[in-house]
This record gives C-alpha cells, structure tokens and sequence, in this order.
C-alpha cells in the first residue's frame, strides 16, 4: 500500500479513499473532546480543548502507522 494513510496521522489531511486505506490498516480514531468555557481571569477559554487536541496530536505523530487525530470536538458553554 503507498497510501498517505500509512504515515498521516491528521484525519482531516487524508483523502476519502485513503481514510478506507486506514481502516483497512486498523488505524484508531482519536477524537479530542472539550469545552469552550471561562476559568477565571488566569486562563483562556479553549483551555479545555487546547489541552487535548495537544495530547492528540503529539500520539498521532509518535505513531502515525497506529491511529489518525480527528479535528476537536467542541462544546461551548454560555457565561454565567
């Protein structure tokens, strides 16, 4: 297989076809979940998606051949 899927690690990069080259591959999903909401004065709102897009990522390029990093899922939370 010359599929970019083999040593892409960011989903949102791969064509349709090479995502079911990664499913043939058994490649896992991963998909950083969090919310955008306030912390306080100290810290910005996306702190809670920041944090595991981060961790995502850096596992995706440590094993590109094992599992694909998903764009982040965000969940945003009105003021109080």
């Amino acid at each position: 297989m010359t599929s970019r899927a083999l040593t892409e690690y960011r989903y949102e990069k791969l064509t349709w076809p090479e995502i079911n080259d990664a499913v043939d591959l058994g490649k896992v999903c991963i998909v950083p979940c969090g919310a955008v909401e306030q912390h306080g004065p100290h810290l910005p709102l996306d702190v809670d998606i920041v944090c595991p897009t981060g961790i995502a990522r850096g596992t995706g390029q440590q094993v590109p051949t094992r599992c694909s990093c998903c764009p982040p899922s965000v969940t945003a939370t009105p003021a109080t």
